[in-house]
């Protein structure tokens, strides 16, 4: 096995290969030592996953709750979204698919800046994931934490957002096992400078 080091290219990192090395380097990252070395421009402070009725306006928050209706006008896409505290709209702009796993009654957490719209709270280009409805949901992360803004371009769209911890869904058929994707199923909206 051979190891990695600063100079090493940064194709050879698992998971890049030539194509996104391209990528990246359109950004100056060209070797691992670039990577390690890439910061975030900037910090913004995410209030934690809040009830939908303690959202105010102009907090970045994390919303968790079903999806009661999904609509809109291709390219955009309006999902409406209830915790049993109160009801959330989520709005994507130009978005360039429909996922097929957005439907009714699937639970998602959504993270992003909220708006108020007719009064109403709204998160406009959330980053989400989705939960079959038989997921079970652990606790929700409550504690208010910073998250890391990366500059991107058009080649390279990614904010690298830290792991929620003891979120781990699993099926309720198995309580014991490993558990339902946890992975985004919409690409992650950049904060591009």
């Amino acid at each position: 096995m051979s190891s990695l080091r600063a100079d090493s290219p940064i194709q050879y990192v698992k998971g890049v290969g030539p194509q996104r090395a391209t990528a990246l380097a359109s950004l100056g990252i060209r070797t691992v030592g670039d990577l390690l070395e890439y910061f975030p421009f900037r910090y913004e402070l995410e209030a934690g996953e809040l009830d939908i009725a303690d959202l105010t306006e102009g907090v970045h928050a994390t919303v968790r709750g079903q999806v009661r209706s999904v609509g809109g006008r291709f390219p955009t896409l309006r999902v409406e979204i209830h915790d049993g505290t109160g009801a959330c709209v989520l709005r994507w702009f130009r978005l360039p698919f429909r996922p097929p796993n957005l439907t009714r009654g699937v639970t998602v957490v959504a993270s992003g800046r909220v708006e108020l719209y007719d009064g109403r709270p709204q998160i406009v280009q959330p980053r989400i994931q989705v939960f079959p409805p038989d997921a079970l949901m652990l606790r929700r992360r409550r504690e208010p934490q910073q998250i890391g803004v990366y500059r991107s371009n058009a080649e390279v769209k990614f904010v690298v957002d830290p792991p929620h911890r003891a979120e781990r869904p699993r099926p309720r058929s198995a309580a014991g096992g490993g558990g339902a994707a946890d992975q985004p199923v919409m690409p992650t909206q950049p904060y591009a400078a």
